[in-house]
């Protein structure tokens, strides 16, 4: 499985667990803090991706580099384009 898809997967997974943990944590006033709900979720989410999946964030920017890399390395106007 590529590094990216299995990255996003893990973050809107974590963001879904977060924000099912917010729904049974405000109970009843759910319907008037839905939106405050999702944006701590979204923040939370977001500090825990950061600490925990470093390493797979490194694997998803150097497939990411690599990708691009050979982009560049298959297009026949980048040495024409390079001349000085």
């Amino acid at each position: 499985m590529r590094p990216w898809l299995l990255y996003s997967l893990l973050r809107i997974g974590l963001f879904a667990v977060t924000l099912l943990l917010m729904w049974w944590l405000l109970g009843p006033s759910w319907d008037a803090w839905w939106w405050l709900a999702a944006i701590f979720a979204a923040l939370i989410s977001l500090c825990i991706s950061y600490i925990f999946f470093n390493g797979l964030r490194s694997k998803v920017v150097d497939d990411l580099a690599a990708r691009a890399e050979a982009r560049r390395a298959n297009d026949p106007d980048a040495a024409a384009e390079d001349v000085d």
